[in-house]
């Protein structure tokens, strides 16, 4: 099930020395806007930022990954008004509407997602300061994810790489970065 794969997906390229570069420098705060956002490289090599950057960067990833998979794991609950308000306030444009219809193909066929994937690495690739944006490259370990029926039994095909590279695109609004869009690398694997 697709739902599964893009839930628990997430991987940073060179992992040890993206770490390293992320301490160095600060992330960013979730935020969102309506002003596009430009297009950002997928490149998976850590840039230099601020310590404040690379810690938001890193907060907001993992806020949004629990958030995405609280949501998965009660999709019907996620889809009400209180559900979505909780989610406004880390998830916003595409990556809210991706989410959104996770939920609602979960809620449909009566299935919902178990366990909580990990945050391997989250290092910032690319940064703009109009609109104030940040690209983060995060692995992300889904070993103890899947997808379930509600009578508990794994749905066939549901469970998910290992190991995935997640492209989180961040917008700074509010003071806080928001997660605008997910996509995943060319190559998955981390």
């Amino acid at each position: 099930m697709v739902v599964a794969t893009s839930v628990v997906s997430g991987c940073g390229g060179s992992d040890h020395a993206a770490a390293r570069s992320d301490r160095e420098s600060p992330s960013p705060t979730p935020s969102s806007s309506a002003t596009p956002l430009p297009s950002a490289p997928t490149a998976t090599a850590a840039i230099k930022v601020s310590r404040k950057d690379a810690k938001d960067a890193e907060t907001s990833t993992r806020g949004f990954l629990t958030a995405q998979f609280d949501a998965l794991a009660k999709p019907d609950e996620a889809l009400t008004t209180s559900g979505q308000r909780a989610l406004d306030n880390l998830v916003v444009g595409n990556a809210l509407a991706q989410l959104t219809d996770q939920a609602k193909q979960l809620a449909a066929s009566k299935q919902h997602v178990v366990g909580h994937p990990r945050v391997i690495s989250a290092v910032v690739t690319h940064r703009t300061s109009t609109p104030p944006t940040m690209t983060v490259s995060a692995c992300i370990d889904n070993s103890s994810v899947r997808v379930v029926s509600n009578d508990g039994k794994t749905v066939p095909g549901s469970t998910p790489q290992t190991r995935v590279r997640n492209i989180l695109t961040l917008l700074a609004k509010g003071g806080q970065w928001l997660v605008a869009d997910q996509t995943f690398a060319d190559n998955p694997s981390c």
